[in-house]
């Protein structure tokens, strides 16, 4: 876990539904540092996605999973719940929406 505290030091991180990795993270800080929280900033591409995607416009109900906003905007398929292939998938959808949030006003990352 201090392998990956040290890689993202001073990097913003990305994940979908980022309050589980945010949650874990903070734990074991406070844990092994007896700190609240990691000082880090978070991107959680589920928040992004809700007033940038289909349902976000409509109204309607429809999942915010991963795999089904990446079919949403034809990105490719990948194994889901692999830490390589979520980053992967996040990542590529992250991409996707930053193309996108110039057209949603009072769109923010925090």
């Amino acid at each position: 876990m201090d392998h990956l505290l040290e890689r993202i030091r001073g990097k913003i991180i990305l994940a979908h539904g980022c309050c589980i990795e945010k949650a874990f993270i903070d734990a074991y800080v406070a844990s092994r540092y007896g700190t609240d929280e990691l000082p880090a900033y978070y991107i959680d591409s589920l928040r992004v996605a809700k007033p940038l995607s289909y349902a976000g416009k409509s109204g309607a109900y429809i999942s915010y999973q991963l795999d089904d906003l990446r079919r949403h905007y034809n990105l490719p398929g990948y194994l889901s719940h692999s830490a390589a292939s979520d980053a992967l998938a996040c990542d590529e959808l992250f991409l996707v929406q930053s193309k996108k949030m110039p057209t949603v006003p009072d769109l923010t990352l925090s």
